[in-house]
């Protein structure tokens, strides 16, 4: 595969920048009016589908989780270059994020194998993959993570350009994946996201812009928007003798970063399930991260005594997915709390607020207060400065880092934390130190 591989990746700069202007001169947005439930309305195996854009298909799994009275979010990835199997197999995204966090996964197939020719309509036959399959389940639309593998960066940041603008049907994601990525459009936080970028020392060279310099450079537009107050939650994991694939650890790093982001920026309730004015204000309080408030009004309305029958039975339904949301935010908290003052830091505040007035308040406050890694935050904020500013010279020109730079990343990760993410990276760049 490799040879072959690495030759398509090669996509000539003049062909893509008069594919982007084609692009933004041609776009069309997708009729709504073909938009409807299929035959494929509630499927539970997965299947195939034809898009009316060229020949680009999609396959559908649906997890075991899923169910009309548990919503699922959604999944969707865009492979690299050569022609795609045309099986259904959700391959790795099945074990790592579609059954674990009950997620719809939608694999694009652009049978034609090659992301720089037709980009927009690729572009649209995924926007209709992701319409069709709100129309076929029940989706949290906000609830979400979008990846893409080599090639398949040119649609997916096509795609991001165009519809990340507000979190919903458009853009139901809240989690970014570049696994060996050509996503050469500059990475933006108008929407608040996590963002894991997969980088193997053994592909650093490959393509043009090489994925070295891609990669690196979506990771350091993010870092100084972190910097500046922006998500911290990136991570550019450099791995050590791999080629141009997706781990098993990127898996796994990147579907723990959606595991702490959800919670903090996505939807956790289909709404359309809770259409009466009471029920409606609770849903709306909780997805608005809010969920303080809906508790206590959610509890203030199961207090009255001649309550209707029906609408108390839905009431309790939300009492238990608002308390298997606060004890998720419990779980994640806890981890960071033995693990990364920065993020810590970042992303208590975010749920703190979003509890406010629930009875738990108090006891995150004292959690969030009382974490051992808080000891560390003035040095891990002061590392994490340092680290942002001194990123863009700590590789020369391939897969090894500029001399100097290895004793400033030890000190770096010693001052974040053992277990942070930012020790993480530091470590993983200071395996390449030859």
């Amino acid at each position: 595969m490799g040879k072959h591989f690495l030759k398509l990746l090669v996509l000539p700069l003049l062909v893509i920048y008069l594919f982007r202007a084609t692009f933004q001169a041609q776009a069309a947005d997708l009729d709504q009016a073909m938009i409807k439930p299929s035959e494929n309305a509630g499927k539970r195996e997965s299947y195939r589908v034809k898009t009316p854009y060229g020949d680009y298909w999609y396959s559908v799994y649906v997890p075991s989780t899923y169910s009309d009275s548990n919503p699922a979010g959604l999944h969707i990835f865009f492979h690299g270059q050569g022609k795609p199997s045309p099986d259904v197999n959700p391959g790795s995204w099945k074990e790592s994020f579609l059954e674990p966090f009950n997620l719809i996964g939608i694999r694009m197939q652009y049978m034609d194998g090659d992301n720089s020719h037709d980009t927009e309509g690729k572009v649209m036959a995924a926007r209709f993959a992701i319409a069709q399959t709100q129309a076929d389940y029940k989706i949290i639309a906000g609830r979400g993570a979008i990846g893409s593998f080599s090639g398949g960066g040119l649609v997916h940041s096509a795609f991001f350009k165009r519809y990340a603008k507000i979190r919903g049907s458009e853009w139901p994601f809240c989690h970014m994946g570049l696994y060996g990525s050509n996503y050469w459009d500059k990475a933006t936080q108008h929407l608040m996201m996590s963002w894991f970028i997969g980088l193997g020392e053994n592909e650093w060279n490959a393509g043009g812009p090489t994925l070295g310099v891609s990669q690196c450079a979506r990771a350091a537009d993010l870092f100084t928007l972190a910097a500046k107050g922006n998500s911290p939650d990136v991570y550019l994991k450099i791995t050590a003798g791999k080629g141009h694939s997706i781990s098993p650890e990127d898996n796994t790093s990147s579907a723990q970063m959606f595991r702490r982001c959800e919670l903090a920026y996505a939807p956790f309730i289909y709404s359309p399930d809770y259409p009466e004015p009471d029920l409606k204000k609770i849903v709306d309080h909780a997805n608005d991260f809010r969920i303080g408030k809906a508790a206590k009004y959610l509890e203030k309305m199961l207090a009255k005594p001649e309550l209707d029958a029906a609408l108390r039975a839905k009431l309790e339904k939300l009492k238990v997915i608002i308390d298997k949301r606060i004890e998720q935010i419990f779980a994640v908290t806890r981890d960071l709390s033995e693990s990364d003052p920065l993020l810590l830091d970042y992303y208590g505040d975010l749920y703190l607020k979003s509890i406010k007035e629930h009875s738990r308040e108090k006891e995150l406050k004292d959690l969030l207060k009382d974490a051992p890694v808080m000891k560390q935050k003035k040095k891990a904020l002061n590392a994490y400065e340092e680290f942002v500013g001194m990123f863009r010279s700590i590789f020369r020109g391939g897969a090894q880092l500029a001399p100097g730079m290895a004793p400033k990343l030890r000190d770096i990760a010693r001052e974040a934390g053992d277990k942070s993410l930012l020790a993480a990276m530091c470590c993983e760049f200071l395996t390449l130190d030859k």
